[in-house]
């Protein structure tokens, strides 16, 4: 269990709300924040490796797969989880794109990724990796206020 997400109470009815003011099929969030445990640390990211952006409150090719909100309808038209060992929620939001579905990123806010060791994941980056991306570190668990109920 090397990665586990944390959500903030309302990241659901967000993403439901994301459903209807964009006129989306598949909708999730930026993969913006991630807590790596073996570092104790927790970074922000906005940009790829590569240096390109990571917007928000756009439609977009991706979203973070552990986001993924898509009605039961809408899931089996585009033909479900591919049964696969690593990158199902990428072959996923492919076959979306394929199937004309719309999806639409909304903000990262709400959710931070946890990250172990990288041989624990399906999506295999070292830690280094998200080190070379972080916009903002701090040490410790820094989730934000937002991920405290009321």
């Amino acid at each position: 269990m090397g990665r586990r997400r944390l959500v903030r109470p309302r990241h659901l009815a967000d993403l439901f709300m994301a459903l209807t003011y964009a006129g989306a099929d598949v909708v999730g969030t930026t993969a913006e924040f991630f807590y790596l445990e073996p570092l104790e640390a927790t970074i922000r990211r906005t940009t790829f490796a590569s240096g390109a952006s990571y917007p928000s409150e756009v439609h977009a090719d991706h979203v973070a797969g552990g986001t993924i909100m898509v009605s039961r309808s809408k899931f089996h038209d585009i033909g479900g989880y591919p049964a696969l060992p690593r990158a199902v929620d990428l072959e996923f939001l492919k076959a979306a794109k394929s199937a004309d579905a719309r999806i639409y990123r909304t903000h990262g806010l709400g959710y931070v990724l946890r990250r172990g060791l990288s041989g624990e994941h399906t999506w295999q980056l070292p830690l280094a990796h998200f080190l070379k991306v972080a916009a903002n570190q701090w040490r410790g668990f820094r989730p934000s206020l937002l991920m405290e109920a009321a």
